[in-house]
C-alpha cells in the first residue's frame, strides 16, 4: 500500500489482514450476493514505470475477485474499467483494464457469474491525495506554480465528478438484471485541458501559467467519452466540480 497517495482511512484495518489471501477466504463462508470491484492501480504513468504492480493490481487483483466469486457462488459483480481501453493509445494500464473486462465475460460464459462493466471518464473529486490531473493542477495553483499541460493546447479529456458516479452506482445494484452483461460508458463533458486549467486558475485567484510540455508516452491526446446510461444524466459540471472538489 503506498501510503504518499494518502491515509487510507478506510481500509487501513484490512492491511497485512490475514484474511486477505484468496485461500484463506474462500473457505470461510459469506451472505455476499454482490461484489463491487473498483479497485485499480489507476495512475498511468506510474502504472507504466512499474508494469509489475499494474499486472499485480488490475490483473490478479481481478482474477481473485472473480475466482472468490466462483468459489462462493456469488453470481453477480460490477466491475469498474475505464474509458481508455477503446483508444488507439495502448500502455500496461489499458492492457490490464482490456484483460479485467474480458476476463469478466469469460467467467459469465464459463461460471454463469454475471457482470457489470462501468468504464467512467476521468473521474475527479474531494479527498483525491494522488498526483493525478486535478489534484495536481489544483494544488500547483495554490502555490502559483505552472500547471503543465503533456501536448497541445487543443489536447481534450472526458471528465466526471465523482457525486455523479454513486447515482450509477446505486442504479446498478438496485436493478442489476436491467443492466447485467453490459458495458457503460459514464462522462459529464468534455474538456480541453487547457480550459480546464484556466478555470482552476480562475477559481482559485492563482497566479499560475499553463505551460505545455511533449505528450506523455502511449497516452491519447483526445478523450472525447459518450455517455450511454440512458437511465441517468450526470449533474455536475466543471466549474461547480471545481468548487466542491477545493471545498470538500
Amino acid at each position: 500500500m503506498d501510503k504518499k497517495y494518502g491515509d487510507h482511512l478506510n481500509i487501513n484495518k484490512l492491511i497485512n489482514f490475514p484474511n486477505m489471501n484468496l485461500e484463506k477466504v474462500s473457505e470461510e463462508k459469506t451472505d455476499i450476493d454482490m461484489i463491487i470491484h473498483c479497485a485499480a492501480f489507476c495512475r498511468i504513468r506510474e502504472c507504466i514505470k512499474d508494469p509489475d504492480q499494474t499486472i499485480m493490481d488490475n490483473v490478479i487483483g481481478t482474477y481473485n475477485v472473480f475466482e472468490y466469486a466462483r468459489r462462493q457462488k456469488i453470481k453477480k459483480v460490477i466491475l469498474f474499467s475505464s474509458s481508455r481501453v477503446e483508444y488507439l493509445e495502448k500502455n500496461i494500464y489499458t492492457a490490464s483494464k482490456k484483460f479485467m473486462e474480458n476476463l469478466a465475460v469469460a467467467y459469465q460464459e464459463c461460471y454463469g457469474i454475471d457482470y457489470i462493466i462501468i468504464r467512467p471518464s476521468t473521474v475527479y473529486g474531494a479527498m483525491d491525495f494522488s498526483d493525478r490531473l486535478f489534484p495536481r493542477f489544483i494544488n500547483n495553483a495554490f502555490r502559483n506554480e505552472d500547471l503543465i499541460v503533456y501536448g497541445t493546447e487543443l489536447k481534450t479529456l472526458s471528465i466526471m465528478h465523482v457525486i455523479d458516479v454513486i447515482p450509477i452506482v446505486a442504479k446498478c445494484v438496485n436493478y442489476f438484471v436491467r443492466y447485467m452483461n453490459q458495458t457503460f460508458n459514464i462522462a459529464t463533458e468534455t474538456r480541453t485541458v487547457t480550459y480546464i486549467a484556466a478555470q482552476i486558475i480562475k477559481i482559485i485567484g492563482s497566479k499560475s501559467k499553463i505551460t505545455y510540455e511533449l505528450p506523455e508516452l502511449s497516452q491519447p491526446q483526445n478523450v472525447n467519452q459518450e455517455h450511454n446510461f440512458d437511465d441517468y444524466k450526470p449533474q455536475i459540471e466543471l466549474e461547480e466540480g471545481i468548487r466542491k472538489t477545493i471545498g470538500g
